[in-house]
């Protein structure tokens, strides 16, 4: 009796192990980009810069994948702005550009690309939906997204780097 007891314990954690869901796992609030980037994001100047640098990239590899990240991203930022104001009107017309923006159905390649199919098919039903009841499968793509940056923004920084020549942006490249 006490090994099936066991037997049954076992089977009942490998089920729940199998049945997390994603928006369950996903942080309440959207992360903070990486250093590098962030000093990038805050800049309006270096955020056109680094949009520049990345449709340069997607023209080399014939897609609007990277420049769609980025402005997921932005869009995130501008989503958790007006629901920390609690303007929900501003909230829910946020969430209709994104639907049109990055979750339409407009052909194939249409929309951000995400690593997780399934918090893409989420936030698309958030955005659709207008709701801003619970976001955080936003805030995981916001996440995912900001990670597929962090790579490219440290090419983009030497890129800058050697165009301008400068001693600050030597000191930057020097720190990341």
């Amino acid at each position: 009796m006490d090994k099936k007891g066991n037997k049954k314990r076992k089977k009942k954690q490998r089920r729940k192990k199998g049945k997390k869901r994603v928006s369950a796992s996903s942080p309440a609030r959207p992360g903070s980009p990486p250093r590098g980037l962030k000093n990038i994001l805050d800049s309006a100047a270096l955020t056109d810069e680094y949009r520049a640098f990345l449709a340069g990239l997607d023209t080399e590899l014939e897609t609007n994948t990277r420049v769609k990240w980025l402005d997921f991203w932005l869009a995130c930022r501008a989503l958790d702005d007006l629901n920390e104001s609690k303007d929900g009107d501003g909230v829910r017309a946020q969430l209709g550009r994104m639907a049109k923006d990055f979750f339409g159905s407009s052909g194939s390649g249409f929309g951000v690309s995400l690593s997780n199919e399934s918090v893409r098919k989420e936030c698309g039903q958030i955005c659709s939906k207008q709701k801003g009841n619970d976001l955080r499968p936003l805030w995981l793509a916001q996440n995912d997204v900001a990670k597929k940056l962090d790579g490219l923004h440290q090419d983009f920084l030497a890129t800058r780097a050697a165009k301008n020549g400068s001693v600050v942006d030597r000191l930057q490249q020097c720190l990341l």
